[in-house]
């Protein structure tokens, strides 16, 4: 490795242990002010956005999907084991990555027909699909399930 591509190498590592050794910033603006520091060269600047943007892209500019993007996203859940409920979610929105879903269970709890509303933090890029999964309180032995999105967060692309 020349000398040039070895200071690269170095560079990097230094902003990644730079990064994971600081305190808990909150957000990608928290992230930036915490890490960037008068001096730094842009290639270090770069890193340290790009690194701050993967950790909090949540906090770019998340907002609540219309019914219309909401209506793009499609998929199937069930109980999978125990109380593990699995889902399987596909984001129709063409420029849109979706960071958060709820989903609403309903099920039969001591007789009673009862529905609980459950959030997940997800990453669904525009077009695909990801499984995911979340503990939920199950119904009745033989109870059927019924799930739906009532709401999601996302960021646009």
């Amino acid at each position: 490795m020349n000398e040039c591509g070895f200071g690269k190498l170095l560079l990097v590592c230094g902003v990644v242990v730079f990064l994971s050794s600081c305190g808990s910033p909150q957000s990608y603006d928290d992230c930036i002010l915490e890490n960037l520091k008068p001096g730094m060269n842009k290639e270090a600047a770069v890193l340290i956005a790009q690194s701050c943007q993967e950790k909090y892209p949540a906090s770019l500019g998340e907002r609540t999907l219309s019914f219309e993007e909401l209506s793009k996203l499609d998929g199937r859940a069930g109980l999978s084991f125990g109380n593990y409920y699995s889902a399987s979610l596909y984001n129709g929105n063409k420029s849109l990555t979706v960071t958060h879903v709820e989903i609403s269970v309903t099920t039969k709890i001591s007789g009673q027909e009862s529905t609980k509303i459950y959030l997940s933090q997800v990453h669904i890029k525009p077009m695909t699909s990801v499984d995911f999964g979340f503990n939920i309180i199950v119904g009745d032995a033989g109870s059927g399930y019924e799930w739906a999105i009532t709401s999601a967060k996302g960021v646009n692309n």
